[in-house]
């Protein structure tokens, strides 16, 4: 199962709880046998925390696009909150 599938049947709170105690075989980690990428899955869990710190998705969406809100040269914060950003709303 891709990790935004599983976002999306399970929600956010529940992939945020197991990764910690999944059974990780390889790439892959097991929950309720279905078999997930591990690393898919983080990131995605990381993405939605970043976003919501960020002040959530509304705040975070308004934001982009306007480098100066990140303070100066850090275009980078921009791109990583972009990519948050898309990851979250493909699990919606």
């Amino acid at each position: 199962m891709k990790a935004n599938e599983f976002v999306k049947k399970f929600g956010w709170r529940e992939a945020q709880k197991c990764l910690p105690y999944c059974s990780k075989r390889g790439d892959f980690i097991y929950y309720k046998n279905i078999e997930v990428n591990f690393n898919e899955l983080k990131r995605i869990v990381e993405s939605h925390e970043l976003v919501e710190g960020y002040g959530g998705i509304k705040k975070a969406k308004s934001d982009t696009g306007f480098p100066t809100c990140f303070g100066d040269n850090d275009f980078f914060r921009e791109v990583t909150l972009k990519k948050a950003l898309a990851d979250v709303e493909s699990c919606s």
